[in-house]
């Protein structure tokens, strides 16, 4: 008895409490048969009630601290897409499903002509949950809640019901997560006619600010390799912050020994990272948090000079391009090395749909940019099924309307070719 009332006290969060409560009930059940005075088994009892209060309490606190994180990373999302007509996203709600309503409240408030679409994922009873709002405006259109429920619900492996304005579902099939973000957004845009997802209304809102901004920023040159890793970078950070950037190819001795510069009105950038930074705007690098800001510049040099590094080489020379002798003899190491980050990767993003908080950040571009060649040549469907939370973070951010105005008719690997 003593034990468990340390081990509750010890577990402030409330991580635990499942189990506690089931030791808990077990206890009750021993003391019930035990052969012991009345007044014992009562002091006994009345001590497991106010162990099993003391957990309840914590649960509410928890779940209240769960529905004020979900509710702020929904308000984040929303505050940068004001007008989108489909918003379909993966909230950390994990059973919750009052706070994914309440964060749908939220939306309502913001954007109230915005249909939108939440789901969470519960791992640890291995259960998916979905909740759907559906403005009036976008009901007389052809979209009602609860068949845009039901179009997921057997990917849920679940059911689902509700009424044209709201409607929820649960299932059991986790693992379908992302055909079910894909399904889900496929969905509402046909019902109400949009075509290639919500870029383009973000590339049209990009283009407002770029005729806002022409003054500041309509000198940013990039130079660059078209179609590389950093150029990617650079232009898909111009989207979220709305500055124009002109691309264009490098020309020979035009760079020197950088593969990438930015020339703008006062200063001339050659390195990656100082690009990023200086195109991204504050919620990019996170300056509301100190320590969220540390770790962006953390995540940025591990992508650029650790990862970036062993993508090319691995992936250079299996595509059979011209590369040092000394890259030909290491790509054994290259492809050891990256497996290890990859693995890495997918044990942090387990619990995480972002890499920082709650929503996108400069850390996930950076590292989503550098992985794109591995995803793209060498991680075929053997590797990629090891990795399933890699890929549903990838494919998050791949889909996202800002970095699908960049990079288009992206292919995953189907077959790898070997060295």
């Amino acid at each position: 008895m003593n034990e468990l009332q340390v081990t509750i006290e010890a577990d402030k969060s409330g991580t635990n409490s499942k189990e506690h409560v089931k030791k808990i009930v077990e206890l009750a059940e021993e003391i019930s048969h035990a052969v012991i005075p009345a007044w014992w088994k009562d002091n006994v009892r009345n001590t497991l009630k106010e162990l099993k209060k003391s957990l309840d309490e914590k649960e509410r606190a928890a779940k209240a601290a769960v529905a004020t994180t979900v509710v702020k990373a929904a308000q984040s999302i929303i505050e940068s897409k004001i007008g989108c007509q489909v918003l379909v996203e993966v909230l950390e709600a994990y059973n919750n499903t009052k706070a994914l309503d309440s964060a749908l409240k939220k939306i309502k408030a913001i954007s109230p002509d915005t249909s939108a679409l939440f789901i969470s994922v519960d791992r640890d009873v291995k259960k998916i949950f979905a909740l759907s709002s559906v403005p009036k405006s976008a009901i007389s259109r052809g979209l009602k809640a609860n068949e845009w429920i039901q179009a997921i619900a057997s990917l849920m492996q679940g059911k689902g019901g509700g009424k044209p304005e709201s409607a929820q579902a649960s299932g059991t099939n986790i693992a379908s997560l992302n055909e079910i973000v894909s399904k889900a957004n496929e969905f509402a845009n046909q019902k109400l006619g949009i075509t290639n997802n919500t870029a383009s209304n973000i590339c049209k809102t990009s283009e407002t600010f770029r005729l806002l901004n022409t003054r500041s920023s309509s000198k940013l040159v990039l130079y660059g390799n078209i179609g590389s890793t950093k150029c990617y970078l650079a232009q898909i950070i111009a989207q979220y912050s709305g500055k124009s950037l002109t691309v264009k190819q490098i020309e020979v001795n035009k760079i020197c020994s950088s593969d990438i510069m930015l020339e703008t009105t006062d200063v001339t950038l050659h390195d990656s990272n100082a690009i990023a930074f200086f195109l991204s705007n504050s919620q990019l690098r996170r300056e509301d948090d100190l320590l969220a800001s540390s770790q962006v510049l953390q995540w940025m040099s591990y992508a650029q000079n650790h990862i970036l590094p062993a993508v090319s080489g691995w992936v250079l020379p299996s595509l059979g391009a011209s590369v040092t002798k000394d890259m030909k003899a290491n790509v054994k190491i290259s492809k050891e090395d990256l497996l290890c980050t990859v693995k890495r990767l997918d044990d942090i993003l387990r619990t995480r749909t972002y890499l920082i908080g709650e929503r996108i950040t400069l850390a996930d571009i950076s590292i989503f940019t550098v992985l794109m060649p591995l995803y793209e040549h060498v991680l075929d469907p053997n590797y990629r099924k090891q990795y399933t939370n890699l890929n549903r973070w990838f494919l998050t951010i791949l889909n996202q309307p800002q970095v699908k105005c960049v990079v288009k008719n992206f292919t995953f690997c189907s077959k790898a070719t070997r060295c």
